[in-house]
């Protein structure tokens, strides 16, 4: 048999949403102290990002604009650098919710923290290249969206099985092959219930005096108590496409790996223009775009000359021929269809 670039699901028996709520629920209920402790560190470390980027934007507010790009560049490196104590927290919190599933018993956080040393440098490198991949395909619109989708479950697949690097989008993809709109939908009506109390909030505090504040505050509630609810949520999802039985093993194809490749280099390029763009002066950014405008104009305009010269060319030639109607165009409807006339029927059109 041939293999295919994706496995052939026959049969797809995903358990339904209440299913996988309820699973869900039960392990954030049974570890909720220690994915609660993990998320303190998150949220604190995010904070404390905001915090310093925030500090340093302040400060050359008024400088020139190369110098806030200068800055602007410094905070994506802090980011970064943050990503790589996120990547640390999230692993050891899926570690939890992983040996919890598995042996039926909480381990402690420091042995998550252990287990989560192992790998979880290959997830910050999958953040990354996730990240590079979503912004050098931004500009399609629609590629985004189906990137996050496919490429939902690298983050447990690193972690879990043996892939690295570009394997780990494609074996993403390939588990979602067949199931892709079964997966939306889970994920979907997760987001549709977060969505539904943060609405909650924002209508319950319109007619309160400072309600914003409120409302704020209790966003922050619903999303730090919703953070490792959706991890354990993220991973429920990814045991269910796995244990789906596929016909034919998983292969990471050079093709899929390579477009994967290219989207991420994309990005980066991107990224290193923007920041170069950025280190210009106002006066360099102004010649670069008249240049830039001419150097279009050279280009396009003649484009445009040779189509009006190619559609009057194309004009002539139909003129030559005679295109005059088969029947006089002063006719009426009764002269055209005399038979529909006599007999009192409607006209054919």
């Amino acid at each position: 048999m041939r293999l295919k670039q994706n496995g052939f699901i026959p049969i797809v028996n995903l358990p339904g949403v209440g299913s996988l709520l309820s699973r869900t629920y039960d392990v954030y209920r049974a570890l909720f102290s220690q994915l609660a402790g993990i998320t303190a560190l998150i949220a604190a470390s995010g904070f404390a990002n905001l915090f310093i980027s925030g500090i340093l934007s302040a400060l050359v507010r008024e400088q020139p604009q190369f110098v806030q790009s200068f800055v602007s560049l410094v905070n994506l490196g802090i980011l970064v650098a943050f990503g790589y104590l996120y990547s640390y927290l999230f692993a050891a919190a899926a570690y939890l919710v992983h040996e919890y599933n598995k042996r039926g018993k909480i381990i402690s956080v420091k042995k998550a923290f252990g287990l989560a040393r192992q790998r979880f440098a290959s997830l910050y490198w999958i953040a990354i290249l996730l990240a590079l991949v979503l912004y050098g395909s931004s500009f399609t619109g629609i590629l985004p969206i189906l990137f996050s989708i496919w490429y939902y479950f690298a983050v447990y697949i690193v972690l879990f099985e043996k892939e690295r690097g570009t394997e780990t989008l494609a074996k993403s993809r390939y588990l979602l092959h067949g199931l892709f709109m079964k997966v939306f939908g889970r994920y979907a009506a997760a987001m549709a219930i977060m969505t539904t109390f943060l609405l909650a909030i924002y209508y319950l505090s319109l007619g309160i005096p400072g309600g914003w504040i409120l409302a704020l505050f209790l966003s922050l509630v619903v999303l730090y108590f919703s953070f490792p609810f959706f991890i354990a949520y993220g991973y429920f999802q990814y045991r269910d496409v796995e244990a789906v039985e596929r016909s034919t093993p998983f292969i990471a194809f050079r093709s899929e790996r390579a477009a994967a490749a290219a989207w991420s280099i994309f990005g980066f390029i991107l990224i290193i223009i923007g920041t170069l763009w950025g280190l210009m002066s106002q006066d360099s950014q102004k010649r670069i775009s008249d240049a830039f405008t001419v150097e279009s104009a050279k280009f396009i305009l003649p484009l445009i000359a040779n189509t009006e010269e190619n559609l009057e060319k194309l004009n002539s030639l139909f003129n030559k021929f005679d295109t005059s109607p088969a029947v006089p165009s002063d006719l009426n409807e009764d002269e055209l269809f005399p038979d529909y006339r006599l007999q009192g029927g409607d006209y054919p059109y």
